[in-house]
């Protein structure tokens, strides 16, 4: 126990440093040609606000918008073509145009890159939120010609919060995108997420696109950085116009079930980046011991592992929150903080066995 708190508060303070040091980026007008790529899965229930958020996107240089329908059961197909007739920026992919060595959401993404004709390629998920300068500051951090892959903030909208797994999710999403940033200002990169990145066609290309990690559940977004990362190419973006707003989870089956898609490939992250894989197992340690050990051993040293576990994740918190100007409020955090013990240990046993629960379409 000891020296995985050692270890783990180590980190926590290494996060610290690396959110406190965050200076705003300087934008420039750089634009490039681009392709927007989303794949979708039954998404008609915000299919709609995506497209026309896309549709109004302000951005002076060529763009192209390429929807690839992932065999969807509902009016996505229709939705989208729709929307190919009134708008030719627009374009219409199948997703079993994607290779078909790759599984789950990689073949739906691979299906759109081969399609596109730019060399910058832009992601996100049909549910999420984008403002209209969204591509335009995504975009302006190639201006840099040694980067090559950008990682974009995601975080959970207060409007959105509602009751207590809504409040979970936002405290818990902005600590992992934190740490993201946090890393990557340390550059270090370890994680991002497919809501919000880009990277150039000819990295994903020199790197053989997904076919490292074609059997993973996930891999289109940390297990894939992590196959491109030189420690060189990759940046970020700090501006607000690039920030989306993600789903918010208001059940609590439909939140585990995609905690539980994201936690699948942890496992496995010990090919790819170890001090991460370090990471995540002593995360899932701590948080076990404090559990079991809270309830067999009245030990001060338990007491005291506790205690500067929540005083220094708050500074953590305290310190992003501050940086992102989310306003996220404490109580949550509380609320957060307490209910992580239970949620950590049962996504670390849950992901062994992630490829017989879910897949990455399910709900």
């Amino acid at each position: 126990l000891l020296i995985v708190s050692i270890f783990y508060f180590f980190n926590i303070l290494y996060f610290i440093f690396g959110i406190i040091k965050l200076k705003n980026d300087e934008y420039n007008n750089y634009t490039e040609p681009v392709s927007v790529i989303i794949a979708v899965y039954n998404g008609a229930d915000s299919l709609n606000r995506l497209l026309h958020q896309l549709s109004n996107q302000i951005y002076s240089n060529k763009i192209e918008f390429i929807i690839v329908d992932d065999m969807s059961t509902d009016q996505t197909k229709e939705m989208i073509e729709k929307h190919v007739l009134n708008d030719n920026r627009f374009v219409y992919v199948a997703s079993d145009e994607g290779s078909p060595a790759l599984s789950y959401k990689k073949r739906a993404l691979d299906a759109g890159i081969k399609k596109s004709k730019y060399d910058i390629l832009l992601f996100t998920d049909v549910d999420c939120e984008i403002g209209p300068k969204w591509v335009k500051y995504m975009v302006s951090k190639f201006s840099d010609n040694n980067v090559e892959y950008i990682v974009g903030f995601s975080y959970v909208h207060n409007q959105y919060i509602t009751n207590l797994v809504s409040k979970f999710q936002q405290v818990d999403f902005f600590i992992l995108m934190i740490t993201a940033f946090s890393c990557l200002n340390n550059q270090k990169p370890w994680a991002c997420t497919g809501q919000n990145q880009a990277y150039r066609k000819r990295l994903f290309n020199r790197v053989h696109g997904f076919s490292a990690i074609k059997n993973c559940l996930q891999g289109d977004d940390t297990l894939f950085m992590q196959t491109c990362n030189n420690t060189n190419n990759i940046s970020f973006s700090y501006h607000p116009d690039s920030f989306i707003i993600t789903r918010t989870e208001y059940n609590l089956l439909s939140f585990i079930k995609q905690r539980v898609r994201w936690a699948g490939d942890a496992n496995i992250m010990w090919k790819f980046n170890k001090n991460l894989f370090i990471m995540i197992v002593s995360t899932f340690l701590i948080n076990s011991f404090i559990i079991f050990l809270g309830f067999f051993v009245e030990s001060k040293l338990v007491i005291l592992i506790l205690s500067i576990k929540l005083i220094t994740e708050y500074i953590l918190f305290y310190c992003g929150n501050k940086k992102f100007k989310l306003n996220i409020k404490s109580i949550n955090y509380l609320k957060w903080s307490i209910l992580q013990f239970p949620y950590i240990f049962i996504m670390g046993i849950s992901s062994f066995f992630t490829n017989y629960l879910i897949n990455w379409k399910s709900k």
